[in-house]
């Protein structure tokens, strides 16, 4: 049976499949919801929920490792107990074997539910933060709010017509300057139908060459956070039904096994 804190944990790990799947998406409660999370600390998230789901997966092969020696030391005693039939000594130790699983089950419950809250806590955030993350233009469109380059820009771009944006945009990915991109950006929204037929380039063609990459990063690593939840969930239970199997074969069905190095590095492989 799984304890109310796997319970929590998989249905937090199990939240609106289809937009997990885009790790987009608002959430149905509080339209106004979300944590406002940058690229360094969405990677830090992912890098921590990496390291709690080894410390599990570690803890549970040591448990395994417990009882297999103990079921190995349960069956030799019973195999010289020769005054009663092989079946009924077989039986026995399947028994006592059993009953010593499910009480190592019972005392590291609190330990394994610790493991499991924290990484439900991790996917928690990484829910909230991926409202911030539904595309590339989103991103872009917040770049520099509040910032004195961006009041000037908008200043600067305020009376440019459609040629004028586009030269702008220009320098803009040339320069690598995403805050006169975002610029860009808002103002392409003011434009009128027949002035945007002159603009050579797509909102989304522009927030793809400015923060393209930076918006993959992003939700590649709230997705590892959420499958490293969905991972530890599963290894739980295979733990507690006595059916084991490794968390290598649960990465190989998801993103594929990343480790911090890796999550410093931004997922290369997961691309």
């Amino acid at each position: 049976m799984t304890t109310s804190t796997e319970d929590y944990a998989t249905g937090l790990a199990a939240h609106d499949a289809t937009k997990r799947e885009s790790t987009s998406g608002e959430p149905k409660g509080d339209a106004l919801s979300g944590e406002l999370l940058n690229l360094p600390e969405i990677l830090e998230l992912a890098a921590r929920a990496n390291h709690r789901l080894d410390q599990l997966t570690a803890r549970l092969e040591t448990l395994e490792d417990e009882v297999a020696k103990r079921s190995a030391d349960i069956n030799r005693r019973w195999e010289g107990v020769t005054d009663l039939p092989r079946s009924k000594r077989q039986d026995l130790a399947a028994k006592e074997a059993a009953s010593f699983r499910a009480s190592m089950v019972r005392d590291t419950a609190p330990e394994r539910d610790g493991a499991l809250q924290a990484l439900g806590e991790l996917a928690t955030r990484a829910k909230a933060a991926a409202v911030f993350y539904q595309s590339p233009a989103q991103l872009l469109a917040r770049a520099g709010l509040g910032s004195t380059d961006r009041a000037r820009y908008n200043a600067d771009l305020a009376a440019s017509g459609p040629t004028e944006l586009v030269h702008f945009a220009r320098l803009a990915v040339a320069k690598r300057d995403v805050v006169l991109a975002s610029v860009v950006l808002s103002r392409l929204d003011g434009l009128k139908p027949n002035d945007r037929k002159v603009v050579s380039f797509s909102r989304q063609q522009l927030a793809d060459k400015m923060v393209g990459d930076d918006y993959g990063k992003a939700i590649r690593a709230l997705s590892v956070v959420h499958h490293r939840l969905d991972t530890a969930v599963a290894v739980n239970r295979s733990f507690v039904s006595g059916l084991p199997r490794s968390a290598q074969s649960y990465y190989a069905e998801g993103l594929g096994r990343m480790n911090e190095g890796d999550v410093a590095k931004h997922f290369p492989e997961a691309a």
